[in-house]
């Protein structure tokens, strides 16, 4: 009899609790840039959050632009679905990402009701 591998969502599931934490951060902090997963909700269901939040304006140098229009922003959201995880980008206008701008971010995320896929900005 084969045996069920454990998908995306059990294992994190599993780290989290093993480790008492509620994400798991994959870079270091603070930066301006910081990678992490966490579960929340996303249509009515469960899903992994593979996270990279950025500053506003590393994410504009990453992206090699500066668009003038965009500097106002208060921030974007890319969110786009993969098979057992969901990808999201988020840029904060803010001047530097330490572990309190994170934690705002995932409550943001977990209470944001209205999430679909596609780009988001509010300014």
């Amino acid at each position: 009899m084969e045996e069920r591998q454990p998908n995306k969502l059990e294992q994190l599931r599993a780290t989290l609790a093993a480790n008492a934490e509620d994400f798991v951060l994959l870079s270091t902090l603070p930066d301006t840039a910081t990678h992490a997963q966490f579960i929340g909700r996303f249509e009515g269901r469960d899903v992994v959050w593979d996270m990279h939040l950025y500053t506003l304006q590393r994410y504009w140098q990453e992206q090699d632009a500066v668009p003038a229009a965009d500097l106002s922003l208060r921030g974007l959201m890319n969110i786009a679905p993969g098979e057992q995880v969901y990808h999201l980008e988020i840029a904060l206008n803010i001047p530097v990402i330490n572990v309190a701008a994170l934690k705002k971010t995932i409550v943001m995320m977990r209470n944001y009701r209205m999430l679909r896929v596609g780009q988001h900005r509010w300014g």
